[in-house]
């Protein structure tokens, strides 16, 4: 006892069973009249009901607050501005961002009007209608959507915004909640939509009426699914009713023309195989039976990881195109027809004209040079054995050229005669093949023969028939390579008899087979050809054995697989002849200390021409292709060149271009004399402007050349 009052203790009781009970209590102390303590006196009341309700009430206020907090955080993330009003239009609630739109903080529009607010004059009137609208709320009840526009401090805003009744406990409106967006992005974006979809409504417009004055159409096919789909000018491309059927891929092929129709599917799987662009043209085929063109060109677009996902493309309506290229085609050939035989023969007349120049130039060459040496020079007697060889030699090559010449001038004017008296063609077989041997060994060409024993004699011109035979051999010989093989057979039927000549070697492209047996056609006239002659030999042979009543062919399956010509005669007959290699030709005079480069194939002429030069005191040097002469070229500087043209794999031409593009220290600037028998103007005019200083034509006068020579290297080029 402290002789102390106490007022409003609370004290909690524990029960025995372990409840506890709350007290609030009084107590005071008693004393006597010396103000001695005797006792006190205590009054308690039980608050334990009442202590239950304060904490049931703190923590529903707890609960209250934290929703409200996570009402606040949600309000303040919301993207929304909210406003809520109270009967007379004071601002109770703002959210940052709705104060923050109309330029204010929260707490400095709360418990405001908004007339109460310095609004700018420019957004007075939205927010008149705003407030007009939250009073017919007030009266009705009824919410009210709607958008306006609000000028802001950096642009004019568009918001959609709801206006609804907030109710008090008894139902009565206690206010309005107003929730705003900012709709002004969504808004342009529809605007922009709108703008892009008529945009794209007019040009499929325009596309759709573009594509059917130009007969096109597009389509797109779903490579996953399957579906197709057609525009409306593939519709009309294939004559029927917009969507009178279902689009697919098998339906497109049905319409493709029968012959067409494998092409166009091999085409497509590549496409779809490979990926590569797809175009081609081919016809369809109407239900009308119409045949139209088109012109269809498609693409392949592939997914993100590259996989084809669709295969789009356009058709085109090709058929008036394709009539104009027929008719112009048509009037083509008729126009051309009229002068192809003239042009043919006029092309034909000039490369045999060159020919002939070519191959009759070149035989005089090593014969009137041997000559001149002959006349001027005192030749040991192996010299000139080799020389008369060769004067020989080329004076039967000479004649047998003009031979030819003269049985085609015969044939042409029909003036070829035979004289028929019994032949042993095995005999004739014999004699040709003997002509021949000496220039198939040295080739190591082996020729067989297949005679049956039993040929009886044939009635025919035995001259004129070996003749065959031997231009066939000859032929044979000249164009198979070395250690290849010939063969003749000889057989014999009830009603005729059969000569088979075949070979192993160069064979007959299947261009030039058609055109094997005609009047001076050669499969190759330029100035790099391999194989000489005039084109006669092969169309003399037809003649002679049509003469005979008989006929002959040519078989070859292409380049390098040999040939085989077949001689039917019947007993009783007519015929034809071939020709021969040419060679080529140079020249000389008195050039001591200076060093020449011969560049010649022909052997003959390139040994007369290395003999005289070297006469003339000069140092000589000889190469047998243009190849060859560069790599001669590489390691010395000749003083002068002197080179054919017309020579196998490289021409004359072609080497002196490639001499050019040298440096000069390299030889580059070689004065260089071009020696062909090709012997026109023109002919002239293209050395000179290849690269040559000196144009001389076969054959070569020795001097002349000798003189050309010792005039370019006293011009000191």
């Amino acid at each position: 006892m402290h002789n102390t009052e106490v007022k409003g203790t609370e004290v909690d009781i524990v029960r025995a069973d372990g409840s506890i009970f709350n007290l609030f209590g009084y107590a005071a102390p008693l004393v006597d009249q010396q103000g001695n303590p005797r006792g006190a006196v205590a009054a308690f009341l039980n608050i334990t009901e009442r202590k239950q309700t304060e904490e049931r009430t703190h923590r529903l206020m707890s609960q209250v607050q934290e929703q409200a907090n996570i009402l606040n955080a949600i309000l303040s993330a919301s993207v929304d501005h909210i406003f809520i009003f109270d009967r007379d239009g004071r601002y109770q609630y703002v959210s940052i961002g709705g104060a923050a739109v109309l330029g204010w903080k929260p707490e400095e529009m709360l418990g405001k009007t908004w007339q109460e607010l310095n609004f700018p004059p420019e957004t007075l009137a939205t927010m008149d209608q705003l407030d007009s609208q939250r009073e017919k709320v007030m009266a009705t009840g009824q919410p009210i959507k709607a958008e306006s526009e609000y000028c802001g401090a950096d642009r004019v805003h568009c918001y959609e915004y709801v206006l609804a009744p907030l109710y008090n406990p008894e139902q009565a409106i206690a206010g309005v909640i107003a929730i705003s967006r900012d709709i002004s992005e969504r808004q342009a974006a529809l605007r922009e939509r709108l703008r892009t979809e008529q945009a794209l409504r007019q040009s499929e417009q325009r596309l759709r009426l573009a594509q059917r004055a130009g007969k096109i159409g597009t389509w797109e096919w779903n490579l996953r699914t399957g579906e197709v789909y057609w525009s409306e000018g593939i519709w009309d491309i294939l004559g029927l009713e917009v969507g009178s059927e279902a689009p697919g891929f098998k339906p497109w092929v049905d319409f493709i023309h029968l012959e067409d129709r494998p092409r166009i599917m091999a085409s497509v799987e590549t496409v779809l195989a490979a990926g590569k662009e797809y175009y081609d043209e081919f016809r369809i085929v109407r239900r009308d039976h119409t045949i139209v063109w088109l012109a269809s060109k498609g693409k392949i677009i592939r997914d993100a990881d590259g996989e084809a996902e669709r295969f789009l493309g356009v058709n085109i309506d090709i058929s008036e195109r394709k009539q104009i290229e027929a008719e112009r085609e048509e009037l083509l050939l008729r126009e051309q027809a009229a002068r192809e035989g003239a042009e043919t023969a006029n092309r034909i007349k000039d490369e045999f004209l060159a020919v002939l120049s070519h191959e009759l130039r070149t035989p005089l060459n090593p014969i009137l040079g041997w000559i001149t040496l002959l006349r001027t020079r005192k030749l040991d007697p192996e010299k000139t054995a080799i020389a008369l060889e060769t004067i020989e030699r080329n004076a039967k090559l000479q004649t047998q050229l003009i031979g030819d010449l003269l049985d085609i001038s015969r044939i042409l004017q029909g003036k070829l005669t035979m004289t028929i008296t019994p032949v042993d063609l095995a005999t004739i077989i014999a004699a040709a093949q003997e002509t021949v041997r000496l220039a198939a060994e040295a080739k190591s060409i082996e020729i067989y023969t297949e005679i049956p024993p039993d040929i009886s004699p044939f009635m025919g011109d035995a001259s004129r028939l070996q003749q065959v035979v031997w231009n066939l051999l000859t032929n044979a010989v000249k164009f198979t390579p070395t250690g290849g093989e010939v063969k003749i057979k000889l057989e014999s039927a009830a009603n005729y008899v059969q000569i088979q000549v075949s070979d192993t070697g160069k064979g007959i492209t299947p261009e030039f087979l058609p055109y094997v047996f005609e009047t001076f056609r050669q499969a190759d006239s330029a100035t790099t050809r391999k194989f000489g002659g005039l084109g006669l030999g092969l169309a003399i042979v037809r003649h002679i054995v049509e003469m005979h009543g008989g006929t002959v062919h040519a078989h070859s399956l292409g380049e390098d697989t040999g040939a085989t010509f077949t001689v039917k005669l019947p007993l009783i007959t007519k015929v034809l002849q071939s020709h021969q290699n040419p060679p080529l030709a140079k020249k000389l005079l008195d050039l001591h200390g200076v060093q020449v480069l011969i560049v010649e194939d022909e052997q003959d002429t390139r040994e007369l021409l290395v003999f005289t030069i070297q006469e003339y005191g000069a140092q000589v040097k000889a190469a047998a292709s243009a190849d060859e002469a560069l790599e001669i070229l590489k390691q010395s500087q000749p003083d002068i060149l002197v080179c054919d043209i017309a020579m196998p794999e490289m021409d004359g031409y072609t080497l002196i271009r490639q001499i050019r593009t040298w440096p000069k220290e390299q030889g580059g600037q070689i004065p260089a004399i071009a020696l062909t028998a090709y012997a026109g103007e023109s002919d002239h005019q293209q050395a000179l402007v290849a690269g040559f200083q000196k144009h001389l034509s076969k054959p070569v006068d020795l001097e002349q050349l000798v003189e050309a020579i010792a005039s370019l290297c006293k011009m000191g080029f």
